[in-house]
């Protein structure tokens, strides 16, 4: 029979290639919420909490409404035995999900050993919830605990759920022990892993491994057992392989189990939105904001999509939404200043791609396209320092040579046009539309147009 008592050890369960694609990318994006949150899980999962909570810490810095990242730092304050802690801090977070926070508060309580306390913590948690194997699976370890007669009757109720008897193995490895074996790796059946390993099973699918990423998924439905998103999840691996209008059935099946879910909604507008139906995959996403307009990311995907349709106006009104939940979206601000350059608001466009910049995304095409704007501006002092530190960021690209070379012709600098030139002749792939692109910027240069149109940005 199945009998968990709190120990999360993730170790023998993730393949090393998705250990290390999260590691990497959590290495590589210190200012990215989602990354950090998901490195956290997995620090948290091999035995780590010290390490995942400073994670946390950083994807609340980013994003300070971040609900699920203050759940998981409530987790790891709990495995440190840090319990006054933990629900200091679920008593001020919102829920990220229905439910969610109260089964984390049954869980910490759980690891303290007070059972009256998560009994009360399972009131709090919807009546519709209360028959999904998460769920039960608190109420039979809290049974448990308390030396109730109906232990076994709820542990059985856990084994008859269809997608946890399919996998028993993974379960064996996955949750074993007690949380108060000395040494061991405490943790509870936290909701925040159902999300972790569903993007864990997305990269898997990313590589094809699609045996793989349906195990993650059935692992995930162990963590959060919401019908509704393991559905669309299938409908994601479905897309991955290929199968498209079996996506779209999950998709809607997902929806039909949960009216109010977001995240079916916002599959369903990325579906229509790869199958080309703009407008389509716009009224999904709409949706998703209207189920939950507290969710930064789903305006900024509306205005993603708001702008693939020329609707710039509209794109810049969903932007500002996403920066007013979350004023530190830095990738929201990026997009956003596109649309602004795109609608040539020159000042605009130049002070947030500034204000990008200076929040750290300072990458060489960022640089590149504050300077095409400082131009636009008249500003040639401050284009031409773009320019160059676009050329240090970005030491392999050609394009911030050529912009440089129009610039100082403009200028009347030619011996400066000629070397940087001759630069972006060195760099670039294509030569000979190169040389096309140096006769037309010269011309430009020389009739008193800025020079910045040639190249491909």
């Amino acid at each position: 029979m199945i009998r968990h008592r709190g120990t999360v050890r993730l170790v023998p369960l993730l393949d090393p290639e998705a250990h290390a694609a999260i590691e990497g990318e959590a290495l590589a994006h210190p200012r990215w919420a989602d990354v950090q949150n998901r490195y956290g899980l997995l620090l948290l999962g091999d035995g780590r909490p010290e390490e995942a909570a400073a994670c946390f810490r950083r994807s609340l810095e980013v994003n300070p409404r971040y609900a699920w990242a203050a759940v998981n730092l409530a987790c790891a304050f709990a495995v440190m035995d840090r319990f006054s802690d933990a629900r200091v801090l679920l008593a001020d977070v919102p829920d990220p999900a229905p439910g969610a926070v109260a089964l984390v508060e049954g869980w910490v309580a759980v690891l303290e050993g007070r059972p009256a306390v998560a009994e009360a913590a399972l009131r709090r948690i919807p009546q519709r919830m209360q028959d999904r194997s998460d769920v039960l699976w608190l109420r039979a370890t809290v049974a448990d605990l308390a030396g109730a007669p109906e232990a076994q009757a709820l542990w059985e109720l856990v084994e008859e759920d269809a997608f946890t008897a399919a996998c028993r193995e993974e379960v064996a490895l996955l949750l074993r022990g007690a949380p108060w074996t000395e040494g061991g790796v405490r943790g509870g059946l936290f909701p925040g892993f159902g999300q972790f390993w569903r993007e864990v099973s997305r990269g898997q699918a990313q590589r094809h491994d699609f045996g793989s990423a349906e195990r993650s998924s059935r692992i995930a439905y162990l963590f959060w057992s919401d019908r509704a998103a393991h559905r669309n999840h299938e409908g994601r691996l479905a897309a991955a392989q290929g199968n498209l209008l079996g996506a779209a059935s999950h998709y809607q099946e997902a929806l039909r189990l949960d009216p109010e879910d977001a995240e079916a909604a916002e599959a369903l507008a990325q579906h229509w939105a790869r199958r080309g139906d703009a407008d389509r995959a716009v009224a999904y996403m709409e949706l998703a904001v209207e189920r939950a307009p507290g969710y930064p990311d789903l305006h900024r995907k509306l205005g993603l999509l708001e702008a693939s349709r020329d609707r710039l106006h509209e794109a810049l009104d969903a932007y500002d939404r996403a920066l007013d939940l979350n004023p530190l979206f830095t990738i929201a601000r990026l997009e956003r200043a596109a649309v602004l350059f795109r609608l040539e608001r020159w000042e605009e466009a130049a002070r947030a791609y500034r204000r990008v910049a200076d929040a750290g995304l300072d990458s060489g095409d960022v640089l590149l396209h504050l300077g095409t704007c400082l131009e636009r501006l008249d500003r040639p002092a401050e284009a031409e320092e773009a320019y160059r530190e676009a050329a240090d960021r970005s030491p392999e690209d050609a394009l911030p040579h050529f912009r440089l070379g129009c610039l100082y012709r403009r200028r009347g600098r030619r011996d400066a046009a000629k070397a940087s030139w001759r630069r972006y002749l060195e760099l670039t792939r294509e030569p000979d539309g190169a040389r096309l692109d140096l006769l037309e910027g010269a011309h430009r240069s020389r009739t008193g147009g800025t020079g910045s149109e040639g190249g491909t940005r």
